[in-house]
């Protein structure tokens, strides 16, 4: 008995639903987005390190916008040259507001490269993003082909108006060093600088470091710490001739001046093998030599028959610093050091230092390395009646006058595939050579063809010993009214 009364069903009111109005209000408008500054220089970097630089974007519309920023490389630039990213490649920037976006370069190569930094709107959050917050232009050729920037990687809000950009430069390099004077008392600039092989020392510091030379400076080679000459095998090796004198002459002082010819600063260091009482550059296990070329240079650096000094600088841009190398001539014989000339982050090149000390007695000349002895004759114009005569230096180191006489065999055959043109005359193939002294040798160069010539001849000295030099000239063409070749 406890229903509802009269027996029937319980029955719930329920309420009328209400209705309540809201009123949403909503502005739309078009993202006016702007950057500065107007332009941005990196400067100069290492090829491969990073360089960071900031950029604003300011949103001057009532509303929130969102962006997506992008890179286009200039025509002589592109994406193999340089990596460019930034930290925020995508995001939003709220009404009225400024927002910093970090820009990293990172050259790939050695170049100077141009690009432009552009801020897109977009309508899709979505659009443009990536996981790895770095967005590279590899291929827009809209935007590269056409004066004006164009759209790329989907709907953008940008309007019939080029999108916002800043103009951006950067250039990518090593660190460069290079020869620029040489001197050594009694030894003319001309002789001492094929001498010592400056143009192909030049020549090789002027490359871009090698996989192995970078591995060598991540492994230890900038501080020395090699432990086997085998490390040195891949780098390239330059013959620097010290010149011969007698037994007991005085020390043989060549002076090398080194340029910071790049626009980065230089540390350089010059390493000395077998040099085993500086710590770290035990270059061969320590203790008994394991070949004679390592016990003939122990012996040159500890018994100080050549020295370097100094032997490490940082020059900024454009400095110089000489360099000396002293040659001792207390020890007859032919003497030869490893320098291992290397650049921080840059090229290291491997200089073969040669001098030879003579007994008192002996007859020989001093013509220096094998490179040294290769003369490159200066060029001469077909068919001109009367070539300069053009000098090569003979130098006795002895203490007594010699009697020279060159082989001019070679060159009466070479003259005979010339038809019997006298395309190369030695005006005094024999002569003296006064003590501790030089002779010039004087060559005619006159050419019939436009080709390279080259003949080697022997040099005799009476009661002592022969040496080879080899002569080189190129026969050019006479010029045209217009100045160029005919």
């Amino acid at each position: 008995g406890g229903g509802a009364p009269g027996g029937g069903m319980a029955i719930t009111e329920v309420d009328e639903p209400e209705r309540v109005h809201v009123t949403v209000i909503a502005e739309g408008t078009s993202g006016a987005v702007t950057m500065k500054p107007e332009s941005v220089a990196f400067g100069t970097s290492v090829v491969g390190t990073t360089q960071h630089r900031a950029v604003e974007l300011y949103n001057q519309s009532s509303g929130m916008v969102r962006y997506r920023m992008e890179v286009v490389f200039d025509d002589e630039s592109s994406a193999a040259d340089a990596d460019v990213m930034f930290d925020e490649p995508t995001g939003m920037i709220n009404a009225r507001a400024c927002k910093p976006i970090n820009v990293s370069f990172t050259g790939r190569t050695r170049a100077e490269v141009g690009f432009k930094v552009v801020c897109h709107t977009v309508s899709d959050p979505g659009i443009g993003s990536s996981t790895s917050h770095s967005l590279m232009s590899t291929s827009f050729a809209a935007a590269t082909s056409s004066p004006r920037l164009g759209r790329s990687m989907g709907a953008t809000m940008d309007g019939d108006e080029p999108p916002p950009c800043v103009v951006m430069t950067a250039a990518a390099d090593f660190p460069t060093l290079c020869v620029t004077d040489v001197a050594c008392a009694g030894v003319a600039k001309p002789t001492l600088w094929r001498q010592l092989s400056v143009n192909a020392l030049n020549a090789q510091l002027a490359q871009e470091p090698s996989a192995v030379e970078g591995t060598l400076q991540r492994n230890g080679g900038a501080d020395g710490s090699l432990v086997s000459a085998r490390a040195l095998r891949p780098i390239a090796a330059v013959a620097a001739g010290l010149g011969v004198a007698v037994e007991g002459a005085e020390a043989t002082c060549v002076y090398m001046e080194l340029c910071n010819t790049g626009a980065l600063p230089c540390d350089w260091k010059l390493l000395l093998r077998n040099e085993v009482e500086v710590e770290m550059e035990n270059w061969v296990e320590l203790g008994e030599p394991d070949s004679d070329v390592d016990a003939h240079q122990r012996f040159i650096v500890e018994h100080g028959v050549m020295e370097v000094t100094p032997r490490t600088g940082v020059l900024a841009p454009g400095e110089r610093q000489p360099v000396r190398v002293l040659y001792r001539h207390d020890h007859v014989g032919d003497h030869s050091l490893t320098a291992l000339l290397t650049v921080k982050s840059g090229k290291s090149v491997r200089m073969e230092l040669e001098g030879r000390t003579v007994s008192l007695d002996a007859r020989c000349l001093s013509l220096g390395p094998a490179p040294a002895t290769l003369h490159t004759l200066a060029p001469v114009v077909i068919g001109e009646m009367e070539p300069p005569a053009q000098a090569i230096e003979l130098r006795n180191p002895s203490a007594d006058d010699v009697f020279y006489y060159i082989d001019t065999n070679p060159v009466d055959a070479l003259n005979a595939e010339a038809w019997d043109f006298p395309v190369l005359t030695c005006k005094n193939p024999q002569g003296v050579i006064p003590a501790f002294g030089t002779a010039l040798v004087n060559w005619v160069f006159q050419p019939v063809e436009e080709k390279m010539y080259e003949v080697s001849v022997d040099v005799t000295l009476e009661g002592g010993e022969s040496a080879t030099m080899t002569l080189r000239g190129v026969g050019t063409l006479p010029p045209t009214p217009d100045g160029g070749a005919a």
